[in-house]
């Protein structure tokens, strides 16, 4: 387990069915697990930091959500488009991109692997979380740090580091926009 920008944890965890190791995320401010693998520590970790939502940045990272969510009484979130994979339990809510979902959280479309491909803003801290590092190594890192708000330096040292990127406001409210960072887009809407 590591904090890898404050507030924002990462930690790898074999997953059960593929067998190979897993990225996954932790936002405190807002309790918010992401693509959620339990840690070495166990569930107890989350317990005395409170879980409020899981949120799936692609349906199939459903993983160690549904014990996490029964647990902590709180929702699973996927994006709409990938709902279909979850008719038959457990129970997932849907979002749009451009999605507040939860106070430091905003759900932007990645543009790449399958349409409920998701990368996560956590604003809070200005960084853009993209939890699964099976993107091309052009616009991922080990922890799944992306880059920064507002052109500064992005938290950790990624493969955008010379890139200074810089993500747009995600808003229902507003026109979508697009950023550009090598080959991936993500979207606000």
């Amino acid at each position: 387990m590591e904090e890898i920008i404050e507030g924002v944890f990462h930690w790898k965890a074999v997953h059960p069915n593929t067998g190979s190791e897993a990225g996954c995320h932790f936002v405190a401010g807002s309790g918010t697990a992401i693509d959620p693998l339990l840690p070495d520590e166990g569930i107890e970790w989350f317990g005395q930091r409170g879980v409020e939502r899981v949120v799936l940045s692609t349906r199939h990272h459903l993983r160690h959500a549904p014990e996490i969510a029964e647990r902590f009484g709180c929702p699973i979130l996927c994006h709409e488009s990938g709902l279909y994979e979850f008719e038959d339990g457990p129970a997932v809510e849907g979002f749009a991109f451009g999605d507040r979902l939860a106070d430091d959280v905003v759900a932007l479309e990645m543009d790449a692997i399958s349409p409920d491909d998701t990368v996560l803003r956590v604003e809070a801290n200005g960084a853009a979380l993209r939890s699964s590092t099976r993107a091309s190594s052009t616009c991922s890192s080990p922890t799944g740090i992306l880059g920064s708000a507002a052109g500064a330096p992005p938290y950790r040292h990624s493969p955008l580091a010379s890139r200074r990127a810089s993500w747009p406001r995600a808003s229902r409210d507003t026109a979508a926009r697009e950023t550009r960072i090598g080959r991936m887009t993500c979207r606000s809407h």
